[in-house]
């Protein structure tokens, strides 16, 4: 496989635009390749290969230009080729520092021949190479500040967690030992804080010493204090020797009193978590230092590592991969035009911070022994399966089970048919195919002992036909209260125009289940103008809103900038077959009826259309959100956190 396709198929699908334009560099290396033999002669010394264009085949070619990246002069980020050679670019750098870290790098490439033949097609080369390398370069950069910024809320999230197990393990010697003694920071009674992270405050002491800092876990009893501490600077464990006095500094006071401040997250996760949620309007708890608390915690927190540290290795990957990429576009830039260029550019490419930076690497290996430790047991093997989940071999049970279940339901279809055919249930009175809405209508048959007299009154029922409406209204009213409480909790208007397109919806199904139950001609009226004003709403929602379609500036007319269906046309056609589907729920409304179709057959006709239109919803819906999240670069989902630090204490601080 060329580099080309394996450099795409190895990258982040929401981080694409933020890699190398490789194809880009290649096409306009392919133009100066096409004027240099059409213009330029080929050279003497080239044997007539056309100015060493011809790759003389081996077995032993070099890696690309990074296996030598070490070996080569680091110097400045420009300069020549050195060792007597020409020199063709000059690469200037401006760097702006901020609290000891490299907040923003830019680069620009000199080209030094631009008045030789063919020289503005070079030019226009390394302007463009200079863009891609020095968008690479801030993506990577912010990238890496940001997982800095994770790392750190983590590491408080570590802290909290080591001081809620000591409280719910060893309750008893939690409060004797370590709250009735109030341990000083130089005292052997202490455990020091969690650092996770290679901050720029502890990152001179982190290239001291490649493991992170333990925890010195303290058991004590009235006369002896068995102190064990796990020393970083040695690669095996060992406790010291019991002592009555302890003289061994701590490096940090106990984070026990960080529970002070501390209360456990709500996670909102059912329809009754969520309007709990809301009644009470708080997200989170005091603690009850429970088990099933600590439980959750550790699992929450846990499945947090395991995101982060899936982050940490893209982004490695996409340094990785960037790198070898601006070496394989040089090496053919020497190869076609028969410069020297490569080596400079690689040795600005090496001092970069996307070369340089070992942010991410120290990251990594502070994850693993953080993660190994706290939540493998100590077990390497068993925490790097769950910080590495290997590819599962495949298996046909899930096929076979989806090949079972499809064919017991069409024979159970079949079977429905003839049915209903044979015992001519259709023309039986007080028959109902929608499921959910004949539950009150089996409760009521059921309960009130209709049933004996083979007879049906629910209809009658005052109380049947209020639940009648509440039954034909659950589904929306849910969506409703979702969209309100993301409103609150995201600060996102859109959320709220959601609510009040689910709250029209919910109108017209009032409005056409009275018109079912009341038969009027003014409950058609109202029905028929809240159907239609719901329908007009949910349609402009789905194309505009949940497809992103219709965007008239687009450069792809009336759709939008980016689609992933090579054909226009499928996206014109799912516009005008989500519109009919739309209105075909008036049937119910307008009084639609078909010869040779029953009632309730054409009902059952309308509702699998339904399911057919939320199907092409749900497939364009899903189109346009990946592309949303390759225009914001989101490539994880947010991981939910055990504990909410108290905000107005860090105001203090």
């Amino acid at each position: 496989m060329k580099f080309g396709k394996e450099f795409a198929a190895q990258m982040v699908p929401e981080w694409q635009q933020a890699y190398m334009d490789y194809n880009m560099l290649k096409n306009i290396l392919k133009d100066i390749l096409h004027y240099r033999q059409q213009r330029i002669p080929p050279s003497p010394a080239a044997g007539g290969g056309g100015g060493g264009l011809k790759r003389k085949m081996t077995m032993y070619r070099a890696f690309s230009g990074l296996t030598r990246r070490y070996s080569n002069l680091r110097g400045g980020g420009g300069g020549g080729g050195g060792g007597g050679e020409e020199q063709v670019i000059l690469v200037n750098s401006a760097a702006a520092d901020g609290d000891g870290v490299r907040s923003s790098e830019r680069y620009e490439t000199m080209f030094l021949m631009a008045t030789v033949e063919g020289g503005e097609y070079e030019m226009v080369y390394f302007k463009r190479l200079d863009d891609e390398f020095n968008k690479v370069n801030s993506f990577y950069m912010s990238k890496v500040q940001e997982v800095m910024a994770e790392a750190d809320v983590l590491t408080r999230q570590m802290n909290a967690l080591i001081a809620f197990r000591l409280r719910v393990e060893n309750p008893s010697r939690y409060h004797q030992g370590f709250l009735a003694n109030s341990p000083s920071p130089n005292s052997g009674n202490t455990i020091p804080d969690l650092d996770l992270l290679p901050t720029p405050t502890n990152t001179s002491r982190l290239e001291k010493a490649a493991r992170m800092d333990v925890i010195q876990e303290v058991e004590m009893s009235s006369e002896i204090t068995e102190e064990s501490v796990i020393h970083v600077d040695e690669p095996h464990y060992h406790k010291s020797a019991p002592q009555k006095k302890p003289h061994k500094k701590s490096s940090k006071p106990a984070p026990l009193e960080v529970l002070d401040h501390v209360k456990i997250n709500v996670a909102l996760e059912t329809p009754r978590s969520t309007i709990k949620g809301m009644l009470m309007d708080s997200k989170c708890k005091d603690l009850s230092f429970s088990k099933e608390e600590l439980r959750k915690a550790e699992e929450q927190l846990k499945r947090a590592f395991v995101e982060f540290y899936q982050k940490l290795r893209l982004l490695k990957s996409y340094s990785f991969l960037n790198l070898l990429a601006f070496s394989k576009i040089m090496k053919k830039y020497d190869k076609i035009t028969s410069r020297s260029a490569s080596r400079s550019y690689l040795n600005m490419v090496d001092n970069s911070y996307l070369g340089s930076s070992e942010e991410v690497t120290r990251l990594l290996e502070r994850v693993e022994e953080t993660f190994i430790k706290h939540f493998g047991n100590s077990n390497h093997r068993k925490g790097m399966i769950t910080l590495r989940p290997t590819t599962r071999r495949a298996r046909h049970r899930t096929t076979f089970l989806l090949g079972f279940v499809a064919g017991c339901s069409i024979a159970l279809l079949v079977a429905l048919i003839l049915l209903v055919r044979a015992r001519n249930i259709y023309n039986m009175a007080g028959t109902k195919v929608q499921a959910i809405r004949s539950l009150e209508f089996y409760i009521c048959y059921y309960g009130g002992g209709d049933f004996k007299l083979r007879q049906e009154n629910c209809s009658k029922n005052d109380v049947y036909k209020a639940f009648f409406f509440i039954v034909a209204v659950i589904p929306y009213w849910l969506r409703f209260l979702q969209c309100i409480r993301r409103m609150f909790e995201e600060h996102d208007a859109v959320q709220g125009y959601n609510g009040l397109k689910y709250l029209t919806t919910i109108i017209a199904v009032v409005m056409r289940t009275a018109y079912e139950i009341h038969k009027g001609f003014h409950w058609k009226i109202m029905a028929g103008i809240s159907s239609i004003l719901a329908t007009i709403v949910s349609i402009y929602w789905d194309i505009v809103l949940d497809w992103g379609l219709l965007q008239k500036n687009s450069k792809n007319r009336w759709l939008r900038d980016k689609l992933l269906v090579s054909h226009k046309s499928v996206y014109f056609a799912a516009m005008v077959l989500n519109i009919l589907l739309r209105f075909a729920w008036l049937q119910s409304v307008l009084g639609i009826k078909v010869s040779f179709l029953h009632i309730k057959a054409l009902a059952t006709t309308f509702a699998c259309l339904e399911i057919i239109r939320r199907g092409i919803w749900n497939f364009f819906r899903l189109e346009n959100e990946h592309l949303n999240n390759v225009g914001k670069y989101r490539a994880f989902k947010s991981v939910p956190l055990p504990f909410n630090y108290d905000t107005d204490d860090e105001k203090d601080e």
